[in-house]
């Protein structure tokens, strides 16, 4: 019986059997536009709801580098609690580009993003997971709780 190429080893093969190669998907250029099942007043009454969420009870940011920079561009920032005033929202806002190229190390794979762009990506999980013992709890990072 021929082989088509090298003997591989037990470990190699395994190895590809258990790790396959990624498979990149490409951008998908919608054909269509956006639909818009609120109307202009649906989308005002949302964006103004966020505006006042942003203005009044803020977020909290933990990295010292994003404090820096809201601070910088003049939000309201008292310890981690940052509130963003609408005017200064909409004005950064407005200098972010609609399409732009995010570059991969292989350019094969770069993608564009935004505009009528879709793209594909892996996300990190279920927000639920159930334990041996059949409870629900909230997925998270980090050490895992065993059951006693």
């Amino acid at each position: 019986m021929a082989r088509n190429g090298p003997r591989l080893g037990r470990a190699a093969r395994v190895e590809a059997r258990t790790n396959p190669a990624p498979v990149y998907l490409p951008t998908l250029d919608r054909k269509i536009g956006p639909i818009d099942l609120l109307g202009p007043e649906g989308v005002e009454k949302i964006h103004n709801a966020a505006m006042t969420v942003l203005e009044t009870t803020g977020i909290i940011f933990r990295d010292p580098v994003a404090l820096t920079d809201w601070k910088r561009a003049g939000a309201k920032v008292q310890g981690e609690h940052v509130c963003i005033d609408r005017e200064m929202l909409m004005d950064l806002i407005s200098t972010v580009p609609t399409t732009y190229k995010m570059h991969a190390r292989n350019p094969e794979h770069s993608i564009d993003i935004g505009g009528r762009n879709s793209i594909f990506a892996n996300a990190y999980g279920a927000p639920f997971v159930y334990g041996l013992d059949g409870v629900r709890r909230p997925s998270k990072l980090g050490p895992v709780n065993t059951i006693t």
